[in-house]
């Protein structure tokens, strides 16, 4: 299994995978989500739509993923394979 996978089943759920990339990819980046704290995380609130701890399981994944893993030698490949996100069928 990836390194990005176990990280993301482990501390949210690998079903909402793109969740978690997108909240870490777009709205905070890797630098900044390195140093989220385990108090930051607990201050994450939810809405009406998503629970505190549904939010602050995001957090928590994303967190993990920029503190020990490599952009590009773990976060690219990762959305090329798993997400097929950049993959395209050729005709």
């Amino acid at each position: 299994m990836n390194k990005i996978n176990q990280i993301i089943e482990q501390e949210f759920d690998s079903r909402l995978n793109l969740m978690v990339i997108t909240y870490l990819l777009d709205q905070i980046g890797m630098t900044k989500a390195a140093t989220i704290t385990d108090d930051d995380i607990a201050a994450v609130k939810g809405n009406d739509f998503f629970s505190d701890e549904f939010m602050q399981g995001i957090v928590k994944a994303a967190r993990r993923i920029a503190q020990e893993c490599n952009f590009t030698r773990d976060v690219i490949p990762y959305i090329v394979t798993e997400l097929a996100y950049l993959a395209k069928e050729e005709d």
